[in-house]
């Protein structure tokens, strides 16, 4: 799998973009003078203004702001879970192989690698080229391991859970970014 990572937040998202349900709104949070100042208006004219509103209104804040700060905790147990627990079915789909990819692709690569590639060169390559890039037996690998994952007898919410894409903790967003990252760097040499 790729690099330990430690889970990675954008101070912003601790305080931006917090959706009101009672009001409808999207709102930014630092503290209750801020937002007062910032939303009284708007949430007056939605009829959240009344101060038992307002409480209830920053109550549902502080509940969002706390969840959002609890993910970091969660997405360490579930990476945790998951490192302990799931068995990878189909391996070899975490390290890019030519077998992965069409003939007519791996081709097209070889040919931009090479020393005497020029645009006209590749424009050859590309307008006889009419499969795609993942060969069909990486296709089939990959379904297979991915329904592997998604089937997997772990328990718990954390396993069923929606990873933070950010940090890469899915099983197919690490196979696929390994995958064109490896093809990236190959390709770039």
């Amino acid at each position: 799998m790729a690099a330990d990572r430690a889970f990675r937040a954008c101070a912003c998202f601790f305080s931006a973009n917090i959706f009101v349900g009672r009001c409808g709104m999207h709102v930014c949070y630092r503290d209750e003078r801020q937002f007062r100042r910032d939303y009284g208006r708007a949430l007056r004219e939605r009829g959240c203004g009344g101060e038992e509103q307002m409480a209830a209104v920053l109550r549902e804040i502080e509940a969002e702001v706390q969840r959002r700060k609890h993910l970091v905790r969660q997405s360490a147990e579930r990476k945790a879970i998951i490192a302990q627990c799931y068995k990878r079915k189909h391996s070899e789909v975490y390290t890019l192989q030519d077998s992965f990819l069409a003939p007519g692709f791996l081709e097209i690569i070889r040919y931009c690698t090479s020393s005497d590639a020029n645009l006209h060169g590749l424009l050859r390559y590309t307008e006889s080229f009419s499969a795609s890039g993942p060969s069909e037996h990486f296709l089939g690998t990959y379904s297979r391991h991915v329904n592997q994952y998604q089937v997997s007898q772990l328990d718990g919410e954390a396993w069923k859970q929606r990873v933070n894409m950010k940090n890469n903790k899915s099983i197919p967003e690490l196979i696929l970014r390994n995958t064109a990252n490896s093809l990236s760097s190959q390709s770039m040499k």
